[in-house]
């Protein structure tokens, strides 16, 4: 999916003419209907995980970037290897998914 799907919509919408709005409107509903799925997609491999309301607060949805690599990333792979030589061999591809996870969400 697009991670700026909606952003780029509304950018092209605020530079287009009513009519034009109409029509972009309309060619991109079908995309963000995917983008919203892919986020919405729940499980241990899923975007979303439901949060449980409080009694503070309502339940919620978070929406996360998670990837099952496993492995060092072929981009950083020296980098994922230093980081992960001071934990035990089991839970090494465990840093590797949050390595991963943490590249695709822009933040590493």
């Amino acid at each position: 999916p697009l991670p700026l799907a909606p952003q780029m919509v509304e950018a092209l919408v605020a530079h287009s003419s009513p009519q034009e709005e109409e029509q972009l409107l309309r060619e991109a509903l079908p995309l963000l209907e995917v983008e919203h799925s892919w986020w919405m997609r729940s499980g241990a491999h899923g975007s979303a995980v439901r949060l449980g309301g409080s009694a503070t607060g309502a339940a919620a949805v978070l929406n996360r970037y998670i990837v099952n690599a496993a492995a060092p990333r072929a981009e950083a792979w020296r980098e994922d290897m230093e980081t992960a030589k001071a934990l035990p061999e089991a839970e090494r591809a465990a840093l590797y998914d949050e390595l991963a996870a943490g590249a695709e969400s822009g933040w590493d």
